[in-house]
């Protein structure tokens, strides 16, 4: 019903053929996700503690393959993935582009992502257990608000992911201020991938 919904609001705004095989794709999968998978609606009818539980669960794969976590004590995992949303994309889809503010930052569950510089030249590409967007939220615990992407991250098939809040990220970093040690950490090693990457780029032209 809600796709028939957004099928006869496609053709009633004349979008794109393009732009709505995009549209009915992602409410698609949003759908069938939610269905299956994170039913935010049922989650929030029980208390914090056992809607935790439930949440660790569902994020168990997520959890055995994203290296933070596995850096982390039990307390500090069930902290973060309290925090989390689900979120669906499909071919197509771009996650954020270049000058979007840097609002969360995103673990990727299943799928792949292109990560393209202000140029438009791909950087890299990162699949499941990967992350991104840490510069973003870095930038808001240093202060530093309405930072915007230098970067644009697209997907070329269905990408499952689960994204943090920059002021969620506040929150547990008052907390566990080794979550964001580790994040500057990172930070630091990518700042110098990417620098390198420039580098023979130059090179090469």
């Amino acid at each position: 019903e809600k796709l028939a919904l957004w099928r006869d609001y496609c053709y009633y705004r004349r979008m794109p053929r393009e732009l709505r095989r995009r549209v009915l794709g992602s409410i698609a999968s949003s759908h069938s996700n939610k269905r299956v998978l994170d039913d935010s609606d049922l989650l929030a009818e029980l208390p914090p503690g056992l809607r935790t539980d439930v949440q660790v669960h569902l994020c168990a794969e997520l959890v055995a393959t994203v290296p933070v976590f596995l850096e982390c004590t039990p307390i500090v995992v069930r902290a973060m993935v309290s925090k989390l949303k689900k979120e669906t994309y499909v071919s197509g889809d771009a996650i954020f582009r270049v000058g979007d503010i840097a609002a969360s930052m995103f673990f990727i569950l299943k799928g792949r992502v292109a990560i393209s510089d202000e140029a438009g030249s791909l950087v890299t590409t990162l699949a499941q257990g990967s992350y991104f967007g840490e510069f973003g939220i870095l930038a808001y615990l240093d202060g530093q608000l309405g930072i915007r992407s230098a970067a644009a991250v697209a997907v070329g098939g269905a990408v499952e992911l689960y994204s943090l809040a920059c002021q969620d990220f506040q929150d547990l970093a008052d907390y566990y201020p080794e979550v964001a040690d580790f994040f500057r950490n990172v930070a630091v090693v990518r700042n110098a991938f990417n620098a390198t990457v420039m580098q023979q780029r130059q090179t090469v032209e």
